[in-house]
């Protein structure tokens, strides 16, 4: 059984309709990738069923001295150099509503929840009103984490296939933006953008492989402060009089430059 929903996503018709099932055996490979057609993606049943038999860890909120170790075992710290991607459910103890995301940094996205620096505009739905009003003590959570070995973009079908249930009620958006993966390219010059000393196709990538806090990263990128007041990070490229082939080889000598200039 089905039933029929709006979307308001930016990316589709303000009133785009799209099914949604009270059992999870109706939601398939076929009926995901019907939904997902104008992002250019799709997933095989078999890909669908690995994806489902990840099992999910649950923790009882808020945190304590027990739990805390195995929760940052299970999904590291913010600013660790390996991230780990997957989805979590929040569940309502009283009401038994239930919000699912996803992220390729659970650490980042679910400590954010607990400190409070998440805002309404990040597509949290009826979850953020929820949490500020009664805390994370009304709440269990449990998390599936994606191996390493699978696709990259492997949260966000594990993420799809759950929002097709209906029993996640505080969800408002049900449709995955699989757009936001696309490379975007990001660039390391020095101050005056003649010499190019490393570039990723992804921010993500460039965080995690010079070991930058996403913090500090959101401060430096394409504005006038320079990093190590050394480096301009920016997502525009230049014509560079120099690009060192050594530098660009070993990523972590790259945050060693602006000591080695000066000597």
């Amino acid at each position: 059984m089905l039933s029929l929903v709006h979307n308001h996503s930016r990316s589709y018709s303000s009133y785009l309709r799209h099914p949604l099932f009270d059992n999870y055996e109706d939601i398939t490979s076929e009926e995901i990738n019907k939904l997902l057609a104008n992002q250019q993606v799709s997933i095989t049943p078999g890909e669908l069923n690995k994806l489902k038999s990840i099992p999910g860890v649950k923790f009882d909120l808020p945190l304590n001295d027990e739990t805390l170790p195995g929760f940052i075992g299970l999904i590291g710290r913010s600013n660790s150099r390996v991230h780990r991607s997957g989805i979590y459910m929040f569940t309502h103890i009283t009401s038994g509503s239930q919000y699912i995301g996803s992220s390729n940094n659970l650490a980042r996205r679910l400590f954010g929840y607990f400190r409070h620096e998440h805002n309404e505009k990040e597509n949290s739905g009826l979850l953020l009103p929820l949490l500020r009003k009664e805390g994370v003590a009304a709440f269990s959570l449990e998390i599936f984490i994606i191996p390493l070995s699978y696709p990259s973009n492997s949260y966000l079908f594990l993420e799809q296939y759950h929002l097709l249930n209906k029993k996640f009620d505080l969800n408002t958006q049900r449709i995955v933006q699989f757009r936001a993966l696309r490379p975007h390219n990001i660039y390391l010059y020095d101050r005056e953008g003649k010499t190019l000393y490393y570039s990723s196709e992804s921010h993500s990538k460039l965080k995690q492989e010079l070991g930058i806090h996403y913090s500090t990263f959101n401060k430096y990128i394409n504005q006038d402060n320079y990093y190590l007041n050394f480096f301009l990070i920016t997502g525009t490229p230049y014509s560079v009089l120099r690009t060192p082939y050594s530098v660009l080889r070993t990523p972590y000598s790259v945050l060693r430059t602006p000591y080695s200039v000066l000597l």
